[in-house]
C-alpha cells in the first residue's frame, strides 16, 4: 500500500517539475503547441494533485479496504501502537 501513496506522490512531483520547466522556458518563447501540450499537461498535474491528496489517498483506501472497519488485508496500525 505504501508503495501506491509513493507512487503517487513521485508522479505528481515530476509532473510538477516539468510543467514548471516548460512554464519558464516558453516565457521566452512563443510556441503554440508547446503551449497546448502545456495546458494539456497543467490539467494532469491537476488530476495528480487531487490523487496525492488527503481525499485522494482516502479514496484509494476505502477502493482498497484497508486502514478502516472494512480492512481485509490486516493494516491495522493503531491496534499495534505505530
Amino acid at each position: 500500500m505504501l508503495e501506491l501513496v509513493f507512487e503517487r506522490v513521485e508522479r505528481r512531483d515530476r509532473l510538477r517539475r516539468i510543467a514548471s520547466q516548460l512554464t519558464e522556458k516558453l516565457k521566452a518563447t512563443s510556441s503554440p503547441r508547446s503551449g497546448e501540450f502545456l495546458d494539456w499537461l497543467n490539467a494532469i498535474v491537476e488530476r495528480a494533485e487531487r490523487a496525492s491528496s488527503v481525499e485522494g489517498f482516502e479514496v484509494l483506501f476505502e477502493a482498497e479496504h484497508v486502514f478502516g472497519p472494512d480492512d481485509d488485508k490486516g493494516f491495522y496500525p493503531s491496534r499495534y501502537g505505530w
